[in-house]
């Protein structure tokens, strides 16, 4: 197993770059899987259904206007647009960027 730790973790939410709060980031890329067997099959066939991928990040609180706190709160409940990046936001091969939208369902 190869083991990796990332110390230029890039996490934008909507537009707040909150990299410098971030102790740790993990995105889980995960999809249904849809059993199609039918009566004649001799195994089960599977379909890729739809996305459930998860976002779960740790981080250091920040009560300041505009920052952390604030941005959570107005926003629980409630979709942002993100991007993720383990190794800073320059996007390579070996560095993709993961963007999306995020689902705030909680914090604490």
């Amino acid at each position: 197993m190869a083991i990796y730790v990332a110390t230029n973790t890039y996490l934008l939410l909507g537009s707040l770059n909150i990299s410098d709060h971030v102790q740790s980031a993990s995105l889980t890329v995960n999809y249904d899987q849809l059993d199609i067997t039918a009566m004649t099959n001799t195994a089960h066939p599977q379909l890729k259904g739809l996305p459930a991928h998860s976002l779960q990040v740790t981080l250091f609180n920040d009560q300041a206007t505009s920052q952390i706190r604030s941005v959570l709160d107005a926003n629980k409940g409630a979709t942002m647009t993100f991007s993720f990046a383990a190794n800073g936001s320059t996007s390579s091969a070996t560095n993709p960027i993961y963007s999306g939208s995020v689902f705030i369902n909680g914090y604490t």
